[in-house]
């Protein structure tokens, strides 16, 4: 693969790889080291072609986030320091819209695997198949899942 197609695949999926990040993480620094170091990988390694590019991406941002998370439950947490969080940029400026801020409040308060299928499935447009494959689920779990994260989404917009 060209160096050309690959900056085009960056321009194409950086914010969609950073938008699945931050669904699982809940960070928007976690998110965006998350999104660069899966592009750095992108650009260093050779793919596997039968899978699509924005597949490989997901799943090596999935994978750089779990290892993540097992990497910090073995750290000390720091106090914080109390500093604001810097602008988020686009996406920050959609939750924030009034009409999404409810759906993204309440996706929030979603489990983390309940969240990462329902983010997977509506806002990345991936297929049942491939989710289980990205998370290691059967189809059947997969369809499980998403409609018990429908069903607490609905009681969470209700209330």
């Amino acid at each position: 693969m060209k160096n050309n197609e690959r900056e085009e695949f960056f321009l194409l999926y950086y914010n969609q790889v950073k938008a699945y990040a931050y669904a699982i993480t809940r960070e928007w620094h976690a998110a965006e080291d998350i999104a660069s170091e899966t592009f750095c990988k992108f650009m260093s390694l050779k793919i596997d072609e039968s899978k699509s590019v924005r597949y490989w991406l997901l799943k090596v941002a999935r994978n750089l986030i779990y290892n993540e998370k097992r990497r910090a439950k073995r750290l000390v947490p720091i106090k914080e320091c109390g500093l604001a969080a810097p602008d988020g940029g686009q996406i920050e400026k959609i939750i924030a819209d009034e009409s999404y801020a409810a759906l993204y409040k309440a996706l929030g308060l979603l489990d983390a695997r309940l969240r990462e299928i329902v983010t997977l499935f509506y806002f990345e447009d991936m297929s049942i198949a491939d989710i289980g494959e990205l998370t290691g689920n059967s189809e059947a779990n997969v369809k499980v899942m998403l409609f018990r994260g429908r069903q607490k989404l609905k009681k969470f917009l209700e209330e």
